[in-house]
């Protein structure tokens, strides 16, 4: 939402007949921070601050905020699947052959390939000036709010998804452990009651 806040501004040659409002009041506007989600802190800081910033600016700049969006999920490819090539392109095309192959990391599917290459060129009109620097493309909040979309998303399917299956996996390794232990100390309690052994006497040969 947007807030107007109306600011009195008496003009020297103030008369109440010739009331001019343009030179008596000043609007300014307070813009929302931003409709960015809490995220975990397990995320990397840079993704987190280009994600944020480009909430912020949304519907202030939707072009810097496709931009900074744009960085974000390049950013993402070159930390989660470890690919970092000289364009954004390149590296979609390296993490698409990669799924093909059964390569990629767990969560990356062709769907979000694809939808990363879908949206690519959003975010390129702010990244690249056009050859011809008359050809203005513009972009709007909506389609700014796409690439957040799918930030969220891909956030949510390979970082918190990889988070909660570590977490899932280092719990059964734990309770693994505790029941080896658990078993090698109730085999020692045995052995321990346990009346000890006696050997028969040896018979005598004479």
């Amino acid at each position: 939402m947007t807030v107007f806040v109306a600011l009195r501004r008496v003009h020297p040659s103030y008369s109440p007949d010739r009331l001019d409002f343009d030179s008596c009041y000043q609007e300014w506007n307070f813009l929302p921070e931003g409709s960015a989600k809490p995220q975990p802190n397990y995320i990397p800081a840079p993704l987190l601050e280009d994600y944020a910033e480009a909430c912020r600016i949304r519907t202030l700049s939707p072009k810097a905020s496709a931009t900074l969006s744009r960085r974000c999920l390049q950013g993402m490819i070159r930390d989660f699947c470890g690919i970092s090539k000289s364009t954004l392109l390149q590296e979609i095309t390296e993490l698409r052959k990669r799924v093909d192959e059964g390569d990629a990391p767990k969560g990356v599917n062709s769907e979000a390939v694809d939808a990363i290459d879908q949206v690519r060129g959003i975010g390129n009109i702010g990244a690249h000036m056009e050859k011809d620097i008359n050809l203005i493309i513009p972009v709007d909040a909506d389609e700014a709010q796409v690439l957040i979309q799918l930030i969220e998303m891909l956030f949510e399917e390979w970082y918190v998804a990889r988070n909660s299956r570590q977490q899932r996996l280092a719990r059964i390794a734990s309770v693994s452990d505790e029941k080896k232990a658990a078993i090698a100390n109730a085999r020692a309690g045995q052995n321990a009651l346990a009346p000890p052994t006696v050997n028969p006497p040896e018979e005598s040969t004479e």
